[in-house]
């Protein structure tokens, strides 16, 4: 069945991306999650060349539902963490008709925190760097009132779920929950594994939150509505041209 759904129906891509800027900082950066802003616009540019119309993610998981027949070519734009650097192509997406979901960690947006992963990297650097110039700071998250921006679940800390039992698991998701519901417009119900880690078993949490799961895969999407797929982006895919 799964190979009569593949050879009747286009898969719906979703990419997944981090820091977007024109310069790479290893303090706050992993090569694995940096893009270098012109190079991501030139190839969000040939995906629409190619045929690609990119839609919201909520709308994709609506035609994975019900599509039987899917033969035109739709791409989701994704970004996890919520770093600052998406300023920098947030305006052009909004330009260019492209929707993008943004999963965020509410504590480091209203806490003026700093994730520990980063953090640890700028302690062993002797570095002081505040939250909002890593992070977007709920004034810019309250700008965003825009349709074609959405927000949705990444934890309330961007924690490894591979240190984590089903207690604080739950515990991180639901303070994420209610912070993000209470403060963030455009809220959909998804959930990004942090670290692209794909603890499934805490997945029957999520649904019991009313939360599809959502992964780092590297897969495209056919018929199955009940996760997510996605594709990394990082700089030098792009520079491969596998998009």
């Amino acid at each position: 069945m799964r190979l009569i759904a593949k050879l009747r129906l286009r898969p719906i891509r979703v990419f997944c991306f981090h820091h977007v800027s024109d310069e790479y900082n290893p303090l706050t950066m992993w090569e694995e999650d940096w893009t270098q802003t012109d190079l991501f616009k030139r190839n969000i540019r040939n995906l629409k060349e190619q045929g690609y119309t990119f839609i919201l993610l909520s709308d994709a998981q609506k035609k994975l539902k019900r599509d039987w027949f899917r033969r035109e070519k739709y791409a989701v734009l994704t970004a996890d963490d919520g770093f600052k650097s998406l300023l920098n192509i947030l305006p052009w997406l909004e330009e260019q008709h492209i929707p993008i979901t943004l999963f965020v960690n509410p504590k480091y947006i209203m806490e003026d925190r700093i994730g520990e992963n980063i953090q640890n990297r700028l302690d062993q650097n002797q570095t002081k760097v505040s939250s909002g110039e890593i992070y977007l700071k709920m004034s810019d998250i309250l700008s965003m009132q825009s349709p074609s921006i959405t927000f949705a679940y990444h934890g309330y800390e961007h924690l490894d779920e591979w240190d984590m039992n089903e207690e604080t698991f739950t515990q991180n998701l639901t303070q994420c929950i209610e912070a993000m519901q209470r403060n963030f417009p455009n809220v959909i119900p998804f959930y990004a594994h942090t670290y692209g880690n794909e603890k499934r078993e805490y997945d029957a949490i999520l649904h019991e939150h009313g939360l599809t799961p959502v992964y780092v895969s590297g897969n495209s999407n056919y018929n199955d509505a009940l996760h997510i797929d996605r594709e990394l982006v990082s700089n030098e895919r792009l520079l491969k041209g596998l998009l």
